[in-house]
């Protein structure tokens, strides 16, 4: 993992012709111009990375990526993570780099199945770090996420469609002890 894979999928996420994964987050938080390339789904890789990226810090802190600590690229993830979060929590570039789609419109726009990988990066980066960064625009999320279908859900009667966000709010509570999203996880 140290070795291979976090670079190999380091490299996919920025690869302008494949991953875009960066460059779209960088869209979302107006710090680069252009639109949304990818897959609906291309979020969840940063969000995996970052997942993989802390346990392999937990086995061996002086970790290197490209010549590099890989604990500063992580932090650096986190802060452009948080930097294209909205303001109301809501974190989805393939909606917020393309505002002509609007928000939960379609399952296959897979909002909620990113939304989820994050819950679980931020979760795994909380616990191993001890930072509260990632976890707090997590939590942001999660709150906006509750809000939202616990009012609206009638609306949207075909979401989720993919457990993630389930899975990522149960990680959260099992981190923070807030029974809000042990609802969330329940609610859906």
């Amino acid at each position: 993992n140290n070795t291979v894979s976090l670079a190999c999928l380091w490299q996919l996420a920025n690869d302008p012709e494949t991953g875009h994964v960066i460059r779209n987050f960088e869209i979302a938080a107006g710090q680069r111009a252009g639109e949304f390339q990818g897959t609906h789904w291309h979020d969840a890789w940063l969000f995996k990375w970052l997942e993989a990226a802390c346990y392999v810090l937990a086995d061996d802190p002086d970790t290197r990526l490209e010549g590099r600590r890989l604990d500063q690229r992580v932090e650096e993830m986190v802060k452009l993570i948080a930097a294209a979060q909205e303001q109301d929590g809501y974190i989805a570039t393939q909606v917020t780099a393309r505002k002509s789609l609007g928000r939960f419109k379609q399952h296959k726009y897979h909002e909620l199945y990113t939304m989820g990988h994050m819950l679980t990066a931020a979760s795994v980066h909380h616990r191993i770090t001890g930072k509260r960064n990632f976890l707090r625009v997590a939590e942001k999320c999660a709150n906006f996420v509750y809000d939202f279908f616990s009012k609206n859900q009638a609306q949207y009667p075909s979401f989720p469609n993919n457990p993630s966000i389930i899975m990522g709010a149960v990680d959260l509570y099992r981190v923070t002890d807030n029974m809000t999203y042990l609802a969330l996880a329940q609610h859906f």
